[in-house]
């Protein structure tokens, strides 16, 4: 027999409460995500060329997505959420984003990339300062 004993209580409503924390994070980073995507969006808007408007009209925040995939050996919820312009009536996008040698009126080439890379080290504050628990 032991002369002492060294019991636990509780670990079980620890463990609930962490999961409990886990999912409120997942599911902040989701809305976060989310938000900060549709103010890339703005942005992008606000750089893109203005001919007939059909380009902007095109612009597209698609729903956010989750999956599972391994990272590093643990398995993780990835989300993803795609910003997009174009469509099946506006397939000149990628021309009007990518030609160089076009100047605008209104708007610029390089769009989305201009955007997404003035946020390139931003963008995990942008989302972080949106998540709150």
């Amino acid at each position: 027999m032991a002369d002492s004993e060294f019991v636990i209580y509780g670990l079980a409503e620890m463990h609930r409460n962490t999961m409990s924390i886990f999912r409120d994070l997942n599911e902040a980073a989701g809305s976060a995500l989310e938000e900060v995507a549709s103010r890339y969006m703005d942005q992008m808007l606000a750089l893109t060329p203005l001919d007939t408007g059909a380009l902007r009209a095109s612009a597209q925040v698609h729903p956010l997505t989750n999956s599972m995939v391994t990272e590093f050996g643990n398995l993780v919820n990835q989300k993803e959420i795609i910003l997009s312009f174009g469509d099946d009536k506006v397939d000149y996008a990628i021309i009007v984003h990518e030609n160089l040698t076009n100047k605008h009126p209104i708007g610029k080439n390089k769009f989305m990339e201009r955007t997404i890379q003035s946020r390139t080290y931003h963008y995990e504050n942008d989302i972080g300062r949106k998540i709150r628990l």
